[in-house]
């Protein structure tokens, strides 16, 4: 392996490091639901609001913080997701009541709403374009990496040592990321030359103002994914591991999926397609989690579960793939930025109103079947879309 090829395995594992801490946050908090309602006596809409609180907070930073990521290059990008990851997950580790975890979470929406605009700056700036596919595939799946890791290590090391420590030791791992950035990461003279030629606003062309709309629909749906463990407890009478390895299994199918669309997208260049292809498989999978208890049960979830993940939380690796090619170094973290605005508004929106419908009901039929109307919505935006083009 030449040194091209080693600084080009650096970036993309630094990178899916990133995507995946980043993220860590609200799934850890879905992960360890039943532990976080026992200790704090709140609802499910209460921990929807937790929840929700990064990401809202998120979509209202997510432009500004494309502008910041251009202006201050990927490097120190980077530096900023690992470092406010990681105190996030301290202060949720050592929160003594619910102000603190509100406040962590707050903390935790910058990370969140720019480790995208980040990576992609890096990619667009330090990845040649014939790999900018492939590597966009496999740090996109740094999010659902988190997902997997979360549901399966979370819940037997919370039982063991404690819900605290579980998430004060992905804080210190966090730690050991930011470290190795300043090793990685070239030189910043690469970021000064894309930095001085862009310095002018967003080109807000139809197809990304689609994209965001999207975004906004799948973030929407795919929020659903942190009731997935406590479905499981609940409705299928699985136990809390169980119901970790149930989001665990879409965190998994979603880092496969993610390598897998970015690559087809990437040689066809296909992006609208592929979204619609990805939004309509998830409508079947919603339904799949939907029917488990009056189908077969825990198989049925599985099954769901990991077509979730394949289609629905596969979208961002196509959707990033789709600005990089388009916007250039130059406006790589902006146009990141606005895509994120949609996704990460969809992200803080779903939570509350998933914990509050099954709170107000009792059940999840309502929450599982918003789900799968917003996936049939944005399959037919990206339609659209793609008749436009031809």
């Amino acid at each position: 392996m030449n040194r091209d090829s080693n600084t080009v395995v650096g970036l993309t594992t630094l990178m899916l490091l990133a995507m995946a801490v980043s993220t860590m946050t609200s799934h850890a908090l879905g992960i360890l639901a039943n532990f976080l309602i026992d200790e704090f006596s709140i609802t499910r809409a209460e921990l929807g609001a937790v929840i929700a609180v990064s990401s809202a907070i998120g979509a209202v930073v997510a432009i500004p913080s494309g502008r910041v990521v251009d202006l201050i290059g990927a490097k120190r990008s980077l530096l900023v997701v690992f470092a406010l990851s990681a105190l996030s997950f301290f202060l949720y580790a050592v929160a003594g009541n619910m102000v603190v975890m509100y406040v962590a979470s707050a903390i935790a929406a910058v990370p969140l709403s720019s480790a995208n605009s980040a990576t992609n700056k890096t990619i667009a700036l330090h990845v040649a374009r014939r790999r900018r596919g492939i590597v966009t595939g496999v740090k996109q799946s740094g999010v659902s990496l988190a997902l997997f890791l979360s549901g399966v290590a979370l819940p037997p090391v919370a039982l063991r040592l404690g819900w605290r420590a579980a998430l004060a030791i992905v804080g210190a791992l966090t730690m050991l990321a930011l470290l190795w950035t300043g090793f990685v990461v070239p030189s910043r003279s690469e970021d000064h030359r894309a930095r001085t030629s862009g310095s002018g606003g967003v080109r807000l062309d139809p197809g990304l103002v689609a994209l965001t709309l999207f975004a906004f629909l799948l973030g929407f749906a795919n929020s659903s994914v942190a009731f997935l463990p406590l479905y499981a407890q609940e409705v299928l009478d699985l136990s809390p591991v169980l119901g970790g390895v149930a989001a665990g299994l879409a965190g998994f199918a979603a880092v496969v999926g993610r390598v897998v669309w970015a690559r087809l997208a990437d040689r066809s260049g296909e992006f609208e397609k592929n979204l619609q292809r990805q939004a309509t498989a998830g409508v079947l999978a919603f339904g799949l989690i939907l029917s488990a208890p009056y189908g077969i049960g825990a198989w049925q979830l599985a099954a769901g579960a990991l077509l979730m993940g394949f289609t629905t939380s596969s979208w961002n690796s196509v959707g990033m793939l789709a600005v990089i090619s388009r916007a250039g170094s130059s406006q790589a973290g902006r146009q990141s930025g606005v895509l994120m605005f949609g996704f990460m508004a969809g992200l803080g929106i779903g939570p509350p109103i998933q914990g509050w419908s099954v709170d107000l009901t009792g059940n999840y039929v309502v929450l599982w079947s918003m789900s799968m109307i917003l996936a049939l919505i944005g399959s037919l935006i990206m339609t659209a879309q793609v008749r436009e083009e031809e």
